[in-house]
């Protein structure tokens, strides 16, 4: 029999990544298992960065330190603090034209908290961390079986979630120190190169496993924007007008281009064993803002997950069935 290669994906989304947390929770809670125990690989652009390597964080033991279900908490509890700005800063940012909307204490501390001092080598599993590189103008990817055997590829696992969460407009870009030299990187949100990471990792265990011909892959989004343009409106737009929806049309057209490709790569096999699986719900009631944490919008994303997890509740039968071989 052929060894399954396990494959997880989290999406970029912010405060919506309390959304596939809960999912992660759902599936710990039917296999018995940590996340990390399952998979063999978890990759996760921006909030999904969070969760990805959240879930990888060893306690003294060299157990998980944190459940899915506990993430899922942190987004509600904690959401205040990583998108905290005082009425000076939203008056000097002139509604985030002059300056990035949030300083970066707020997310700083509760990155810290969840990482400490800890490095992507000290990961209890393979992850695949995205970013995107401004001085160099290219894709970047913290891989943590290579920080495992280069220290010039070893970094702090705050620096890393740091980084991929940096969205521009949100937070400032990250400053990263190379381990074995004086200078830096400058590294943004990594939704900017793969909002939905899926493939990236697919491509990467690919790589990474050539004998290997059997893969399982588990793509968890944060919720689709369906807000349609209309098009009397959009053809008058300028600059001003489209920089209001150019992001949400690109990572939605990424998630979706990415979705594509996997259903066309990983179809279902003769002994009829799906391979490939997107959970993705629409944002119906709740805001598609990276940042909005009111507590209406807050408990809507909640409803949102569980409804997602009852839709689908043969599927994640399957799911689990198939991390348990």
């Amino acid at each position: 029999m052929h060894r399954l290669y396990k494959i997880l994906a989290i999406d970029g989304g912010g405060i919506r990544g309390i959304i596939p947390a809960i999912v992660l929770a759902e599936v710990e809670r039917r296999s018995g298992q940590p996340i990390t125990a399952l998979f063999d690989l978890i990759a996760g652009s921006s909030t999904g960065a969070i969760l990805a390597m959240g879930l990888n964080v060893p306690d003294e033991q060299g157990n998980p330190r944190f459940t899915a279900e506990d993430i899922a908490r942190l987004y509600e509890v904690e959401g205040a603090t990583i998108f905290s700005r005082s009425m000076w800063r939203a008056m000097q940012s002139l509604n985030n034209i002059t300056t990035v909307k949030y300083p970066s204490q707020g997310i700083d501390s509760v990155i810290d908290y969840c990482f400490g001092d800890l490095n992507l080598s000290d990961s209890l599993g393979n992850v695949l961390i995205t970013s995107y590189e401004i001085k160099l103008r290219q894709p970047w990817f913290f891989r943590s079986h290579k920080a495992r055997h280069s220290t010039q590829c070893d970094f702090k696992m705050r620096d890393v979630v740091r980084a991929s969460t940096a969205a521009p407009t949100y937070f400032e870009p990250a400053q990263i120190f190379h381990p074995d030299a004086d200078d830096y990187f400058a590294l943004i949100d990594g939704a900017m190169q793969a909002n939905n990471p899926a493939l990236n990792a697919y491509v990467e265990a690919r790589n990474k496993n050539p004998d290997l011909s059997d893969f399982l892959v588990v793509s968890l989004g944060t919720g689709d924007i369906k807000e349609p343009i209309d098009f009397e409106e959009a053809r008058s737009w300028g600059l001003a007008g489209w920089a209001q929806h150019l992001m949400d049309i690109a990572f939605d057209s990424m998630s979706s281009t990415v979705d594509y490709h996997l259903r066309k790569l990983l179809p279902v096999c003769r002994d009829g064993q799906q391979h490939y699986y997107r959970l993705q719900t629409r944002l119906d009631g709740a805001s598609d803002e990276l940042d909005n944490i009111t507590v209406q919008n807050l408990s809507r994303l909640k409803e949102l997950a569980h409804e997602l997890i009852e839709a689908n509740d043969d599927r994640i039968d399957r799911i689990v069935d198939m991390l348990l071989m």
